[in-house]
């Protein structure tokens, strides 16, 4: 929820266009909607606490990395990948 609270400042910081700040938005949505049926299919088979650990992980780089974003479309990117 911090990009869409902060959005108005992203907006002006990258001189994103309406449409652009809701593709960030929604992005982390996308990525949720992506990998939760796999890491659902993952937890039936294999030790739920190290897939959780596995994706806490990824979570931790891709909000790092979030700040370290250089473009909208690396910011995108990166954004579908918080959603794990």
């Amino acid at each position: 929820y911090l990009v869409a609270g902060l959005l108005p400042v992203l907006k002006s910081e990258m001189s994103l266009s309406y449409e652009q700040g809701g593709r960030l938005v929604s992005a982390f949505v996308f990525g949720y909607f992506l990998f939760s049926p796999i890491f659902g299919v993952l937890g039936d088979r294999y030790n739920r606490p190290k897939l959780m650990a596995l994706g806490v992980g990824l979570w931790s780089l891709a909000t790092i990395a979030t700040g370290l974003s250089w473009s909208f479309l690396s910011f995108l990117v990166i954004r579908v990948f918080v959603g794990i």
